[in-house]
């Protein structure tokens, strides 16, 4: 008898999952199937890549997962963010409206990227159900995708595996990004637009699939414009800027470069006519999205007030230090802000690291993308620390650039090696 019973024992096994998937909540085993589909999907994907690639992918979406599921249905860890609420509430009525034949946005705040998000996550509650956990996940995945396009865009620009494998790393693995990549908010999405966009201007500078690229290209802005808008006009001014830069950096004649500068600036002034009134207003944003952010208890610099464009301009230098940098050691309040210290004095580490790769390659020229990139990275910097007055959002705007600080690390950090005397 007993011998039979040792036989069989194994045939209990699907009794007993059965028992425990229902004694698991609903939202969590969907959040778990998502996971083993974008896993299904990803290798295949990338079935041919090494091993050490695969394992540090799946590790990270498992620490991802864990932290998901103990904030949101165990014990909560992470700092409440309102801007999540606010995207779920406005998904809770689309949804609402749709189920009573109502206008999509009927009572749903008329702002462009609350309803745009808001609808991505409607689209999310109608296949998987209205479980907040589930955009978070989603969110959770994306963010891993974002360290796969880094690490295509590094392989791309040095042709070296392991510094872009390290690079990847500290995507994946880096605390803020990670916390950030929890939450649902539009960061993460508009984290992949970018870098889907910085991917495939790469490609265009070694010109692979130029029409293909740029098709991509211009689709990416035109979607971001209704995530963030002033990103878009932010990237336009950074290519206007680059535009000038590899005019200069052309090695065509003198009076040809004049030639193309004004043409350049001939159409700029008739864009500024047409588009006045909105120009108008992105050029005084910072006077009137300033005060909003000087605000809560992690706000800095809030006597720094704006009067005119002068005072812009002499505040950024310590403003750009705060916004990139903070918190620091001297000014934390609470316990995430002293990790957000601790964090900050390896991204002084990275940025350091990041200015050295353009210094140090006056030995040879900088190739366009190169360029493209510290005129992408510095000046989206200056443009957010401008604005920003409040380290918990200053810590989410500033990680679409730290990241490709971290583009430009991976090649110093794969020849570094600690010693133990």
């Amino acid at each position: 008898m007993k011998a039979i019973l040792e036989k069989n024992i194994f045939s209990y096994f699907p009794v007993v999952i059965c028992i425990l998937l229902f004694c698991i909540p609903v939202p969590l085993i969907i959040a778990f199937e998502i996971y083993v589909i974008f896993f299904i999907v990803i290798f295949t994907i990338y079935r041919s890549y090494d091993k050490e690639f695969k394992l540090v992918i799946f590790i990270s979406a498992c620490f991802r997962f864990i932290l998901i599921v103990v904030d949101e249905s165990v014990m909560p860890i992470l700092p409440e963010q309102t801007d999540s609420i606010l995207y779920d509430t406005a998904a809770s009525q689309i949804l609402d409206n749709c189920a009573n034949h109502l206008s999509l946005f009927y009572r749903v705040e008329s702002v462009t990227n609350i309803r745009s998000y808001g609808f991505i996550i409607s689209l999310l509650y109608n296949v998987f159900g209205e479980y907040f956990i589930i955009p978070r996940i989603a969110n959770a995945l994306l963010g891993i995708l974002v360290a796969i396009l880094v690490y295509k865009i590094c392989f791309k620009l040095f042709n070296d595996r392991k510094a872009a494998f390290i690079s990847m790393n500290l995507v994946l693995f880096w605390p803020s990004i990670l916390v950030f990549n929890s939450y649902a908010l539009r960061d993460t999405l508009i984290s992949l637009l970018t870098f889907l966009m910085l991917h495939k201007l790469v490609l265009i500078s070694l010109k692979e699939k130029i029409i293909k690229s740029i098709f991509y290209i211009i689709l990416i802005l035109i979607i971001m414009f209704f995530f963030r808008s002033q990103n878009v006009f932010l990237y336009f001014g950074i290519f206007t800027l680059f535009t000038i830069i590899i005019l200069f950096r052309a090695n065509i004649k003198v009076a040809n470069k004049i030639f193309l500068l004004l043409f350049m600036s001939i159409i700029l002034l008739f864009i500024f006519y047409k588009l006045s009134p909105l120009i108008i207003e992105v050029a005084t944003y910072p006077f009137r999205a300033h005060p909003g952010r000087v605000e809560g208890g992690s706000a800095y610099l809030q006597n720094m007030v704006y009067n005119n464009y002068l005072d812009i301009f002499l505040y950024l230098p310590i403003r750009f230090f705060y916004f990139t940098f903070g918190p620091f050691l001297w000014n934390f309040k609470t316990m995430f802000q002293l990790l957000s210290a601790i964090e900050g004095i390896f991204i002084f580490i990275c940025f350091i690291l990041f200015i050295k790769h353009f210094f140090k390659s006056h030995q040879k020229r900088l190739s366009n993308i190169e360029v493209f990139l510290f005129i992408f990275c510095m000046t989206g910097l200056f443009a957010n620390a401008m604005i920003d007055s409040n380290f918990g959002t200053a810590i989410r705007h500033r990680i679409d650039y730290i990241i490709i600080f971290f583009i430009f690390t991976g090649i110093y950090l794969k020849n570094f090696k600690i010693k133990i005397i």
